[in-house]
C-alpha cells in the first residue's frame, strides 16, 4: 500500500491525499501519470531540478502539480529535504499582503453606520505640538478620516517659541478635560524637541476617560492588569493584522479570546520595541493569548538569531530597512509598524526583496499597512465611548 507523509499527516493513497488538498479528483490522472517518476524525482537534490522535471512532464501550467509533487511523493518514511521544501514554499505559498486599507475601510464603514444609527456626534480634540511635517500630515489624515464618518474635530496647535510651552499644553489639556462636549483627546506624538523629555507628564495630564489613544499610565496599567480600558490604537491595529491572517474557520468563533488563543497557540512572537507606547502594551495584550513572547530593544544582543525563530515578528524600531530575508523564519508573518519618509519614499523596518517574498507568508506593506488601521482603531475607541455614554443618558 502506498503512503504519503504530508507535514506529519499520514494519508493512505493518491486519491485520498488529493481529496484533502483539493476536494475533488480532477487531477487524479496526472498523479497516476507521475507515479512511475516518483523515485527518480525524490533522488533529485534541488527544487530547480524538480521544477525542470515537472515542467517536462506537464508543461508550464504546473502549480497544482507542484503542490501535489512536493506534498505527495511517497517518502518511504523519510523527510523531504528542507532545501526543497523552502524552494517550493515560495512558489506554492507566495507572500500575502495584510491589506491595511481594506481592514481600515471595513472598520470605518462600520463606525459610520453606528454613528448614523445612534444619532450621535462624537467630538475629538487633536492636540499638535510639533512642526514636524510628518506629524502634521498624520494629524490631517486622522481629522479627515474622522470627519468622513461623522466625527466633529477640533484642532489645537501652539506657539512653539513660547518659553512656557509645556505649561501652555498642559493647561489646554486640562481645559479639554473639563469640556463636557469633548469625547476624546488625541495628543500627537512625538512632541516638539523642547518638551519631548516631558512627554510622559504631558500624556498623563489627559483624563483617562478621554484618552482614546490609550497612552496614559492609568490606562496602560489597566491593560496590564486585564481591566477593561482603551487599547492603544497602534497595539489594536497589530491585533487586527494578526486576525487578518487567521483561518476563516477560527474567525467564525464568537469569542476573540478563543480563536486568537487557538491561532497563536505554540507560535513564537518576537516584538522589536519595548517602549511604553508600543512594545509594553503590546506584550500585555498578546500575553493573554500566548506565553511565548520575547521583547527586544536596541540593547538586545544577537537579534538576528532570535528573529529567525519568530513565527510572528512585530517590528517598530523607526530605523528603516534593518530586517531582511536572512534573519527571518520560513513562512513567518511580519508586522512592520515603522513608517519613515525619506525623500519621496516611505520606508519600514523591512527590506523587501525576492528572497524575502519567497520566504515570508504574510507581511504588512509600508505604507498602507498598520498606519490606516491605527487611525481606524483610534476612532473606534472614540465612537464606542460616545455610543456608550449616549446609551446611559
Amino acid at each position: 500500500m502506498t503512503h504519503f507523509q504530508v507535514r506529519g499527516v499520514l494519508l493512505i493513497n493518491y486519491s485520498e491525499l488529493f481529496a484533502v488538498l483539493f476536494g475533488y479528483k480532477k487531477y487524479e490522472r496526472r498523479i497516476l501519470k507521475l507515479k512511475p517518476y516518483g523515485i527518480a524525482i525524490l533522488r533529485l537534490r534541488s527544487g530547480q531540478a524538480i521544477l525542470a522535471m515537472t515542467q517536462s512532464l506537464f508543461g508550464e501550467t504546473i502549480n497544482a502539480t507542484l503542490l501535489t509533487l512536493y506534498l505527495l511523493m511517497d517518502t518511504g518514511g523519510k523527510v523531504i529535504s528542507p532545501n526543497i521544501l523552502n524552494y517550493f514554499s515560495g512558489i506554492i505559498n507566495p507572500m500575502k499582503i495584510i491589506d491595511g486599507k481594506k481592514i481600515s475601510k471595513e472598520i470605518l464603514d462600520g463606525l459610520k453606520q453606528k454613528i448614523e444609527s445612534s444619532k450621535i456626534h462624537p467630538k475629538l480634540a487633536i492636540v499638535l505640538v510639533s512642526n514636524d511635517p510628518a506629524s502634521k500630515t498624520y494629524t490631517n489624515l486622522k481629522a479627515k478620516r474622522a470627519e468622513e464618518i461623522g466625527v466633529v474635530v477640533n484642532n489645537y496647535d501652539f506657539n512653539l517659541e513660547s518659553s512656557n510651552l509645556k505649561s501652555d499644553v498642559i493647561n489646554k489639556i486640562n481645559e479639554l478635560n473639563e469640556d463636557e462636549t469633548i469625547d476624546g483627546i488625541l495628543l500627537q506624538l512625538p512632541l516638539h524637541d523642547s518638551i519631548k523629555e516631558s512627554t510622559d507628564e504631558i500624556v498623563d495630564a489627559i483624563d483617562p476617560d478621554k484618552d482614546v489613544d490609550g497612552l496614559t499610565t492609568i490606562n496602560q496599567n489597566k491593560l496590564k492588569d486585564c481591566i477593561r480600558t482603551y487599547i492603544p490604537a497602534t497595539v489594536e491595529a497589530v491585533l487586527e493584522c494578526i486576525k487578518y491572517t487567521c483561518p476563516k474557520e477560527l474567525l467564525d468563533n464568537a469569542s476573540q479570546l478563543s480563536y486568537l488563543g487557538t491561532f497563536l497557540y505554540g507560535k513564537r512572537i518576537v516584538i522589536i520595541n519595548d517602549s511604553k507606547l508600543i512594545g509594553k502594551p503590546l506584550f500585555s495584550l498578546l500575553s493573554r493569548y500566548n506565553e511565548s513572547i520575547e521583547v527586544l530593544n536596541k540593547y538586545s544582543q544577537d537579534i538576528g538569531s532570535i528573529t529567525k525563530q519568530a513565527d510572528i515578528l512585530i517590528t517598530a524600531t523607526g530605523q528603516t530597512q534593518i530586517i531582511d530575508s536572512s534573519i527571518v523564519k520560513q513562512s513567518c508573518t511580519i508586522i512592520d509598524i515603522t513608517s519613515v519618509k525619506k525623500g519621496d519614499t516611505v520606508l519600514g523596518d523591512v527590506t523587501i526583496s525576492k528572497d524575502l517574498e519567497e520566504k515570508v507568508k504574510w507581511i504588512t506593506p509600508v505604507p498602507g499597512g498598520v498606519g490606516p488601521i491605527t487611525i481606524a482603531c483610534l476612532l473606534r475607541n472614540l465612537v464606542n465611548k460616545s455610543v456608550y455614554l449616549n446609551s446611559t443618558k
